[in-house]
């Protein structure tokens, strides 16, 4: 179809539909197969449709009939403008009897549809306030555009949400079954059609909104893990000043969930199944939705049957105990580990493997945030003095990191820190140093006993976060982690084995069950729930406020296409591995290759392991090379898959560290 004809279409298919949609008449468009899009006949089939609609509509009954006020839709004298109406077919008839002059005007006014779109979607994707997205639309209606006046109407902002009291909270239940029906629609139609099923996650956490108040954010999440990039939304929120005083709030999802689980969804003609992979919470969230003990409790471990300890805190000493299984949790065999009954339960999923453990809040948060404390003398024990550092040491340390700043790729969200600010290191700083560049910052300083156990830790979880290394390794990772615990007893005593350590003995499991451990993680809900905090304007209503600002947002602008990552040639991001323990320095692209995609590149041959205890660190992606050893050469795209950093060491050497993690 011309240029011509689509615009005139589309025209005649606006006027329609506002025609139709100011009587109130319920019109919905025939879907149209996209190998027919050419087919004028049906496109003008479904223009007439709606006129023929609104016609009928505009006809005389018995019931008496408002005139239709037309505001700024059409265009007026300006003598007739404050008083004119006209009846909806009169509207019609003049809209398509008019000439082919005013034509220009009609491409203006689509040119301002098509502003309020784009308006809306930058309004949503930035999260610009209402008052600035105010001031801007008086700025831009100065200028000729004919846009609404307000935010509210640019984004047709819920006038009202009604919202009820669950568990002593104010509560807005969002629709899960419905939001995964509009997750499926708007997808391209190529993966659509390719998607059988579903495989979601759920979180729940709490969420403090300010720092002067007690005032929290209790919402449930739902991520679909299936289909990249991962996609959160939120399927419920609850908000108050005290935790949830029972379960009762997660009703709804558990209702919604147990017909999406045995019923699927239907998404336009499509059948798509629905599949729970796991919930995912930190240890105090997860022990209030299964309803038992918390991690501070004699029977607190939801693994294992081990009784803890009391050695100031409760400890649990024992790596090899009698696991927990599905059976034993439903029917409560160890009955003080339980306060009651989990809503969870009416679910047809395992209660003991499907709640698995949150590497981000007791790996990173956890283990490494407590093991860097100890170092510095700010821990409890009794034994381990021998790993505490000197002022200089701790100043040596913090030296270095803030030096690796400039080789730290930007695919990482923060660049490391001092030991001085480690009080406000988030879990992805915690992160970069227990898998990275920990290793190196510690080495020579550390003494050699507790170096040696570090990188136990060090090298089981980089085993267990990539996916390839898990398929292969993961018994070995499971190995140094039991070996791990068992010398955290000897090395800074039987109080250091608390439940965030204890935890390590179990998540190795957690990791063969998923995969990896990056899917089972709450890094992609701890991004989303800063996400719903930003949403948040002053204290008045904050759940009413976020529930607006969500529904402003289109659904279909949610899940975006994956899109091949470019390869850059900037420092510090243009580092790769190539197979066989190569180092690549990306230098150009290789223009004198014109069939293929070819880039200039210092390979660094020769590596030698940066350790070789536990393991030779080339398993794991980690090894040294020589400037001495470099040479130039093309490389193909197709190679350069495996992101990592390079960090300059002694006598022109340089260390390569592939990035391992996925979220």
């Amino acid at each position: 179809m011309a240029s011509q004809d689509r615009r005139k279409y589309k025209r005649r298919w606006i006027s329609a539909k506002r025609a139709v949609k100011r009587l109130g008449v319920s019109y919905s468009s025939t879907v149209v197969d996209d190998d027919h899009d050419d087919d004028s006949s049906i496109m003008d089939a479904r223009v007439d449709d709606a006129f023929a609609s609104a016609a009928i509509a505009a006809e005389p009954t018995n019931t008496r009939t408002e005139p239709i006020d037309v505001d700024s839709d059409v265009e007026e004298d300006a003598a007739d403008t404050d008083s004119r109406h006209v009846s909806l077919a009169e509207y019609v008839r003049q809209y398509e009897g008019s000439s082919e002059s005013e034509s220009d005007a009609d491409d203006d006014r689509l040119n301002d549809i098509d502003l309020a779109e784009a308006l809306g979607e930058w309004v949503g994707a930035c999260n610009v306030k209402h008052n600035a997205v105010d001031q801007l639309l008086k700025v831009l209606a100065k200028a000729g555009h004919q846009l609404p006046s307000t935010a509210r109407s640019l984004l047709n902002t819920d006038r009202h949400v009604v919202t009820s009291t669950k568990s002593g909270m104010q509560y807005l239940y969002l629709d899960l079954a419905k939001q995964l029906q509009e997750f499926v629609i708007q997808l391209p139609r190529d993966m659509r059609n390719q998607l059988t099923s579903l495989e979601i996650t759920i979180n729940i956490d709490g969420l403090p909104l300010f720092k002067s108040s007690s005032t929290c954010l209790w919402p449930v999440l739902c991520a679909v893990v299936n289909v990249k990039p991962i996609s959160v939304f939120t399927a419920a929120l609850s908000c108050g000043t005290k935790k949830p005083s029972d379960l009762d709030f997660l009703s709804d999802v558990i209702t919604d969930l147990k017909a999406l689980l045995q019923n699927g969804i239907t998404a336009g003609y499509q059948h798509v199944t629905v599949n729970l992979k796991c919930v995912i919470c930190d240890a105090p969230a997860r022990a209030m939705i299964k309803a038992i003990k918390l991690y501070s409790g004699y029977a607190g471990c939801d693994k294992c049957v081990q009784s803890g300890r009391w050695l100031g805190r409760i400890t649990f000493p024992e790596v090899n105990s009698e696991l927990r299984t599905d059976a034993s949790f439903r029917t409560q065999m160890q009955d003080r580990h339980h306060n009651g009954y989990s809503p969870f339960c009416e679910l047809p999923l395992d209660m003991v493997t499907q709640f698995p453990v949150d590497y981000m809040h007791q790996c990173c948060l956890g283990v490494m945030r407590k093991l860097i404390l100890t170092w510095m003398g700010r821990g409890a024990q009794r034994k381990g003095h021998g790993a505490r550092l000197s002022a200089g040491q701790i100043d040596q340390i913090s030296c270095r990191l803030e030096q690796f700043r400039q080789h730290v790729p930007s695919i990482f969200a923060r660049q490391p820190r001092g030991l001085h600010e480690v009080d406000r290191w988030k879990a992805t700083e915690f992160r970069l140093f227990m898998l990275y560049i920990g290793k190196i910052v510690l080495k020579d300083i550390l003494q050699d006993d507790f170096y040696i156990h570090f990188l136990n830790f060090n090298v089981a979880l980089a085993i267990l976060i990539s996916p390839a290394l898990c398929a292969y390794h993961s018994n070995y990772a499971g190995e140094l982690l039991i070996n791990f615990v068992e010398r955290c007893h000897q090395l800074y005593g039987e109080e250091f084995l608390v439940y965030n350590v204890h935890s390590l003995t179990h998540i190795a499991a957690d990791a063969v069950m998923f995969g990896d451990l990056d899917s089972c993680s709450g890094f992609a809900f701890e991004n989303y729930l800063q996400q719903l905090k930003r949403l948040v304007r002053s204290g008045r209503n904050p759940l009413v406020q976020i529930a607006k600002r969500l529904r402003e947002v289109k659904p279909a602008k949610n899940v975006k296409v994956p899109k091949s990552v470019a390869i850059s040639t900037n420092a510090k991001n243009n580092v790769y591995i190539l197979d066989s323990a190569v180092g690549c320095e990306v230098l150009e692209k290789d223009e004198s290759q014109s069939q293929t995609s070819q880039f200039r590149c210092r390979l660094y041959r020769k590596a030698r392991p940066l350790f070789a205890s536990p393991c030779d660190s080339r398993i794991i992606g980690a090894f040294v090379a020589s400037a001495r050893d470099a040479y130039i050469s093309s490389v193909d795209s197709t190679t350069l898959t495996t992101k990592a950093i390079m960090i300059p060491l002694e006598n022109s050497s340089y260390c390569f560290m592939a990035v391992l993690h996925c979220v």
